[in-house]
């Protein structure tokens, strides 16, 4: 998540010295990024869930 926002602070910094918008860039960039970061959080907790659910159905049926 922090890999995210800091992509995303520094692209919308970078833009906005190259393109000169003042500080409207990197506030776009740093929210999309906290977006990011927020969805990849939910994607990765979503899979450990289906991981951890899948192994006590294992261990339920003796197979674990």
């Amino acid at each position: 998540m922090v890999a995210c926002l800091g992509t995303g602070a520094g692209l919308g910094w970078w833009l906005d010295r190259v393109l000169g918008t003042g500080p409207w860039l990197l506030a776009v960039f740093v929210l999309l990024g906290g977006a990011a970061g927020v969805w990849t959080v939910m994607r990765l907790s979503g899979r450990l869930m289906t991981e951890a659910e899948q192994h006590r159905i294992d261990r339920g049926n003796g197979n674990g």
